[in-house]
């Protein structure tokens, strides 16, 4: 297992998350992951395409941006339908905020710098060397860009 992977499984075991894999295929919909918090029980949930693991590039960003959830948007309200234009704003502005998250967590700047010295022709070469997804990377840049 990679040091990330171990640092994000150290948290979740901290913050007393529930990790769980199953089965997350929705007919038309594939997801990889998910994050709600059960307010019943007070618990916070984290569950994972149960073959993600075989993946492990995915695997650890899918991880990092459900546990960006958890540490930016607490109480998701994962299961309210989202109807009018005023509720899919606020979904787009927390997968929004739980990718930045996922992004600065899995790039530090020093990798970062590093990596931008090679000067890749595209994203995917970029996001190969940092062992991360595109969308991560893309992610990474632009939070680069706006603080620099």
């Amino acid at each position: 297992m990679d040091v990330l992977l171990n640092k994000m499984l150290d948290l979740i075991k901290s913050e007393a998350i529930v990790l769980d894999y199953d089965r997350l295929d929705f007919s038309t919909k594939k997801l990889y992951g998910v994050y709600f918090y059960e307010r019943v029980r007070q618990k916070a949930f984290i569950v994972l395409e149960r073959r993600i693991d075989t993946r492990p590039t995915l695997h650890r960003c899918v991880l990092a941006e459900e546990l960006g959830h958890y540490f930016t948007v607490p109480c998701s309200k994962f299961t309210k339908p989202y109807v009018t234009y005023a509720d899919r704003l606020k979904l787009t502005r927390d997968e929004r905020r739980a990718l930045s998250w996922a992004a600065r967590f899995l790039i530090s700047d020093d990798d970062l710098k590093e990596a931008l010295a090679y000067r890749y022709r595209n994203l995917s070469d970029l996001a190969e060397h940092l062992g991360v997804t595109i969308e991560i990377a893309r992610m990474r840049l632009e939070i680069h860009r706006m603080t620099a």
